[in-house]
């Protein structure tokens, strides 16, 4: 949680502030006489320090840092060295703290040299304690954790035992540790009462509380903590936000609003105000109030542009504008016209505020929302680009998690993307690319199914039937196990196993009889039936499957399939009664195979020619012919047109038929028979050109 790491960082700030100036907040005097040189320092050497502990607390920490090292190197016997190198070090830690975890590490070899060079000093214990929190800051919490209650059992009477109690216990709160954090925290409370760090765990016990979502009861140690101020070691400002942020966690916008309120204009130029004032607008748009939330946001992006409080306000003005991207524009007037200026597009917003890097967790915020929005809009390896910066400049991030799920959910919408387009070949490659690295076991069901599906498109049965099986054998099932049955069944049957595929659409039957793909189920078992040399049982299951649902999506395949069986026994009007109601009721649909309906409308004409409907045969091959004229069947339709003009009486129509036929080169068989038929033809009409005179005389022959 944002709010929490921020009051982090503010204790480890304020508190180190607060045992500096317990250790350095003494007489000059009294100060230099502690030092082991024993050696008096003259003027020269006070005012560098001086100068450097000027600088020091108005938090110049680099020119501290170079007024230290000029003492040291000017005045190497100054009775001042100690404390000079110790407030060096304590430099260079706050220089740290701004400039990021990889600082940390000269941080500690430096603490751990003056360790080495001063063992039995007083203030030893300090650079252990600032080891410690070096750590803390690089988020090693375990090796944090380690020195803390080192510190604890080897310097129980130590002036700096409360702060490396609060160490640990906010060592505890960043893992997660709530409990033991409270347990600490309350111990330093009830042991150091009054005190700064008693003050401060107070603080921290509105914390663990507040993170394990008992508000109310985080309100109360928040008033004390307020309450104590400015003994204690956190500002009335950070428990103001603190107390804003119960309110709001509760639903309680209006408290929340006042708190954050008096926040902004009590402390204006505190770094919490900016984030106080992204707030006002979050709780004026929980109530609905999205005009005066949006009138907030462009205050703050105002007047604290480079603020985390005004990225955050431009994060939330991005947001809003994303969210009306999907509205209609409406004319702008003039008041809209004036704020229109703050209406930038949101991905480059994100951009823009992901590369000033204000705070590492409003950079993570905005490549999130960046990559989210580009997810959204189908741009999947731009969102995968953006995700792949950010786990690589925050690998331990906060929102590293939410991340690693993003980078998931975009692949697999990826992967949906290309299924819905059928994109077989690339939904397989993106998968084999991505699960290693990225989806792991984490896949979901349904990206293993439409993956399955691709498989099987593309004709790969076995990996097909693995991932089919795999889905089958989990216990938690999101996908209809019936769908998941019959889909192992196809995959079976298109690999050419047709027991096991029996074996599969069998079960469906007998434990699904109510499933919606038990006529498919049913129309397999007969086309099985039927590849196994079985009619009767096929036109069983056939029939079965129709009474089941007439509407399936298979049912044309099936009369289709009853059509033939009809015709192979030589009932052919049964055979045209099926074919024409497989012709009727196919519903086209993309990607299906039509093949079943070019044969049922060349078999018809079949059929009726068979049963001496010689005109309706025609009809139904020309229909056949100009629906399906590259069918392997048309050709043979053209031959049985041109016997069907020859019953007709029409030999022009047949002849030219037979003679097309005759110069064809893709049939030899056919081109064969019609060759012939043309000889028949040509010896008929020659036959018939000698008959008319015998005709006549035999006519004269018989009259009266």
């Amino acid at each position: 949680m944002h709010f929490r790491n921020g009051i982090l960082l503010l204790i480890v700030v304020i508190g180190v502030a607060g045992i500096l100036s317990e250790v350095r907040g003494e007489p000059a005097g009294k100060s230099a006489s502690q030092n082991p040189a024993g050696t008096e320092a003259d003027n020269t050497d006070q005012e560098v320090y001086f100068v450097a502990l000027k600088l020091f607390q108005n938090r110049n920490y680099d020119l501290a840092r170079n007024q230290l090292t000029r003492l040291l190197k000017e005045f190497p016997n100054s009775r001042l060295r100690e404390s000079a190198e110790v407030l060096r070090g304590d430099s260079l830690f706050y220089m740290a703290t701004q400039a990021g975890k990889r600082q940390f590490v000269q941080v500690i070899d430096e603490y751990r040299e003056l360790l080495q060079r001063y063992p039995r000093s007083p203030i030893a214990p300090w650079f252990q304690l600032q080891i410690g929190r070096s750590y803390s800051g690089m988020g090693y919490y375990y090796e944090a954790e380690a020195i803390y209650q080192t510190f604890i059992e080897t310097f129980p009477k130590s002036r700096y035992l409360p702060y490396a109690m609060l160490g640990l216990a906010e060592t505890y709160f960043a893992l997660e540790r709530f409990a033991e954090a409270q347990v600490i925290y309350e111990r330093i409370s009830a042991q150091f009462k009054n005190s700064a760090p008693g003050i401060e765990a107070s603080y921290g016990v509105g914390n663990t509380f507040y993170r394990l979502g008992q508000f109310e009861r985080a309100e109360v140690f928040y008033r004390k903590a307020l309450a104590s101020y400015p003994r204690g070691g956190i500002s009335s400002a950070a428990t103001l936000f603190a107390m804003g942020e119960t309110f709001y966690q509760r639903g309680k916008y209006p408290e929340a609003r006042r708190k954050f309120f008096d926040l902004v204009n009590l402390y204006p130029v505190d770094p919490l105000s900016t984030r106080g004032l992204a707030r006002i607008g979050d709780s004026y748009r929980r109530t609905g109030q999205n005009r005066e939330g949006r009138q907030i946001y462009q205050e703050a992006a105002t007047r604290y542009p480079y603020e985390e409080g005004g990225y955050i306000s431009r994060i939330r003005l991005a947001d809003m504008e994303g969210e009306n991207s999907t509205q209609a524009k409406a004319v702008l007037n003039p008041i809209q016209w004036v704020s229109s200026k703050f209406r930038q597009d949101p991905t480059e917003v994100y951009r823009e505020i992901a590369r000033a890097q204000t705070t590492p967790v409003l950079s993570e915020v905005a490549l999130i929302r960046l990559a989210t929005r580009q997810k959204d809009s189908k741009q999947f390896r731009e969102a995968l680009e953006t995700l792949k910066i950010h786990q690589t400049q925050y690998p331990y991030g906060v929102l590293a998690a939410q991340a690693a799920d993003l980078v998931r959910q975009t692949v697999q919408d990826q992967i949906a993307f290309y299924a819905g387009l059928g994109r077989h070949i690339a939904v397989v490659d993106l998968y084999e690319k991505m699960r290693r690295d990225v989806l792991n076991e984490a896949a979901s069901q349904e990206t293993l199914l439409q993956v399955g599906e691709s498989l099987a498109a593309l004709g790969l049965s076995g990996p097909a039937t693995e991932v089919y099986r795999d889905l089958l054998g989990r216990k938690k099932q999101n996908i209809p196990r019936d769908r998941l049955l019959f889909l192992l069944g196809e995959t079976r049957w298109a690999g050419g196993d047709r027991s096991g595929a029996a074996e599969i659409f069998s079960a469906l039957q007998k434990d699904y009889p109510g499933s919606s793909y038990r006529p498919m189920g049913l129309l397999r078992l007969g086309e099985i039936a039927m590849a196994q040399n079985e009619p009767d049982r096929a036109a069983r299951f056939f029939e079965q499957a129709l009474q089941a649902n007439p509407k399936f999506s298979g049912a044309s395949l099936a009369l289709y399939n009853e059509g033939r069986l009809s015709w192979a026994r030589g009932k052919f009007e049964a055979a045209a009664g099926f074919f024409a109601r497989a012709i009727q009721s196919y519903i086209p649909e993309v990607g299906t195979d039509d093949t079943h309906i070019a044969a049922s409308y060349f078999l018809l004409g079949d059929s009726l020619f068979q049963m001496g409907k010689t005109k309706e045969a025609l009809e139904a091959y020309g229909k056949a012919q100009k629906l399906f004229p590259n069918s392997p069947q048309s050709a043979w339709a053209s031959l049985q047109m041109g016997l069907s003009y020859q019953k007709l009486g029409v030999p022009e129509k047949a002849r030219e038929i037979f003679k097309a036929l005759s110069s064809t080169k893709s049939d030899a068989f056919l081109s064969q028979v019609a060759t012939n038929f043309l000889a028949d033809m040509d010896w008929q009409t020659k036959l018939r050109a000698k008959a008319p005179p015998f005709l006549e005389s035999s006519k004269e022959g018989t009259a009266p």
